[in-house]
């Protein structure tokens, strides 16, 4: 997902550095916000702390510095956290359907939004029954399954070296 959002940004913004680097400064600055909104469902001062944390965070900073898929990923897991406490809140099908479609992004953009995926699938799933969450669960899933191809590609051809420790 990001390499197709960010050849679009491109067209618009050039194809230098600044404009690989904008989307992902875009996507660190609408974090802070986000992250505002998770903490707010604690307490208006544990919002206020998230966003602080997540404004100074050097992490952060660097990662919405890089022309890589990474902002864009914690932007569309905050996201998806933030949709997941809805659901828990307040059950019922569009807001699984969102917070399904946002982790279905979240996974077409990075692997690793499965590590937040399944958490939160299975809170879900405890916490609703399963019969109510299966289909947004299902179809996170299927979106899982048919990057398998792809995970696989990526690395026969050597992209994924950092898997083996090399």
């Amino acid at each position: 997902l990001y390499y197709v959002l960010v050849w679009a940004w491109t067209k618009v913004m050039g194809a230098g550095p600044l404009g690989f680097r904008t989307f992902s400064a875009l996507c660190g600055t609408a974090t802070v916000p986000v992250l505002f909104l998770a903490g707010r469902r604690i307490s208006s001062r544990a919002g206020l702390w998230a966003a602080a944390l997540a404004a100074t965070n050097p992490a952060m900073y660097y990662y919405s510095q890089e022309a890589r898929s990474y902002a864009l990923l914690i932007l569309l897991s905050a996201i998806t956290f933030v949709l997941w406490q809805r659901a828990l809140e307040r059950p019922g099908g569009a807001r699984l359907a969102w917070w399904a479609a946002l982790s279905m992004l979240a996974l077409l953009t990075h692997y690793f939004a499965a590590f937040l995926f399944l958490p939160e699938a299975v809170i879900l799933a405890r916490r609703l029954g399963w019969r109510r969450v299966a289909p947004a669960v299902g179809a996170v899933i299927v979106t899982g399954l048919a990057l398998v191809p792809l995970a696989a590609a990526e690395r026969s051809n050597g992209k994924a070296n950092w898997i083996e420790g090399s």
